[in-house]
Order: C-alpha cells, then structure tokens, then sequence
C-alpha cells in the first residue's frame, strides 16, 4: 500500500504537473488531488466512508470532483 512518505510524494508531484499543463487540465488533476487527500488521510487512520463509497459512480461512470459530466 506504500508509506504515508509515498502518498504524500505522490501529492507533491501531480501538484506539480499544474507547472506544465494548461488550465483545462488543472480541473482534472485537482480531482486526482482530493483522492490523493483521502489516501493520505485514511493512511493517518481518519477514513471517509461517504468519500470513498461514491468515489466511483458505476452507474454515471464517472469519478466524483475530477470531470462528473464526462463519460470515460
């Protein structure tokens, strides 16, 4: 599952994507960002169920806070 260390890592450099992408594309990863957020927070022992039980819609097939109108 990686360290606390790994997830935060992780964080940092897609934060730092937004350096070299266009606007369009920063909505996307701060999607990615929050559910970067919740990995982190639940490695520290604070699990939100809510987020984590809709973090993916199978029904709308869409991820919450990245693009929820988007088909994948």
């Amino acid at each position: 599952m990686g360290t606390l260390n790994d997830w935060q890592s992780l964080r940092i450099k897609t934060e730092q994507l937004k350096l070299f992408t266009d606007n369009q594309f920063h909505g996307y990863l701060n999607g990615v960002l929050s559910i970067f957020d919740q990995f982190i927070e639940t490695y520290k022992g604070n699990v939100n169920h809510n987020f984590w039980i809709k973090v993916c819609d199978v029904k709308r097939k869409t991820i919450p806070d990245i693009n929820p109108c988007a088909p994948f």
